[in-house]
């Protein structure tokens, strides 16, 4: 029986958080959206990867005066 390499996305792994681990290991790139949820994170204390943490965001941005 032949054995398939894994691909790139078979060897990208998520921490806790649900971000990427080692970026240069997976061949993931650094792009502006991971840049943006990362600042939104750090910014607010609401990590937009997690669906109630969301919600809460575009709640406060809807209802904001």
């Amino acid at each position: 029986m032949k054995s398939v390499p894994a691909s790139r996305d078979d060897r990208a792994h998520k921490n806790d958080e649900g971000e990427a681990g080692d970026n240069s290991e997976a061949g993931l790139c650094n792009c502006p959206l991971n840049y943006r949820l990362n600042r939104i994170k750090q910014l607010t204390g609401k990590n937009p990867r997690h669906v109630l943490d969301l919600f809460e965001l575009l709640c406060g941005l809807m209802w904001r005066k």
